[in-house]
């Protein structure tokens, strides 16, 4: 892969107030589509609802392809996705855009162990099976994205681990008002 990225964002990051605040501005995301996997949300206690994918065959998940994701940028996404943990970042040969099927190296995040393992204790607690449910953006905008921001995102990229990291927000302004938009 060059040293500009294509990402393919298929769950919280297609909302621009949750990608601008992990890693600035990654442009316009173009309609797009992956073939053989399948969303799913993901509850755990940690983290609330919020969706992952994971191979599955003749299944698709749509989202948004952001083409020109900096080395920067694709770092601060392996943070906030707890790349190699929550999630493993993979390199897919193929996606769709408009419909036509295009040779592109675009980086996924699909499901890791540790969340994996996270969805599975939250279901024994439940005392039910582990739930396939189809993760639904709309609903999750509409429902949840106020209680994400607050709880998750703001609190990861005001917080230490952060800072330690990549130093101040890569876009404090805009993460001062979101932080007024969603803080307490």
């Amino acid at each position: 892969m060059t040293n500009e990225s294509p990402v393919f964002a298929y769950g919280t990051l297609m909302f621009p107030e949750v990608a601008r605040c992990v890693a600035g501005d990654l442009g316009v995301g173009e309609p797009a589509e992956i073939d053989n996997y399948a969303r799913f949300q993901a509850t755990t206690r940690r983290r609330g609802n919020y969706p992952y994918i994971t191979p599955r065959r003749g299944e698709s998940v749509s989202g948004l392809l952001f083409r020109d994701v900096s080395p920067t940028q694709l770092k601060q996404l392996d943070w906030f996705e707890e790349e190699g943990t929550l999630y493993h970042r993979v390199a897919v040969q193929q996606i769709r855009i408009a419909g036509e099927a295009t040779d592109l190296d675009v980086w996924i995040y699909v499901i890791g162990p540790e969340l994996d393992a996270q969805i599975d204790a939250y279901a024994r607690k439940q005392q039910a099976p582990r739930s396939e449910i189809s993760w639904d953006s709309e609903r999750f905008f509409e429902e949840e994205i106020e209680v994400y921001m607050k709880k998750i995102v703001l609190p990861a990229v005001c917080g230490i681990q952060y800072a330690k990291e990549f130093g101040e927000p890569i876009d404090v302004d805009y993460v001062a008002e979101m932080t007024c938009r969603f803080g307490e």
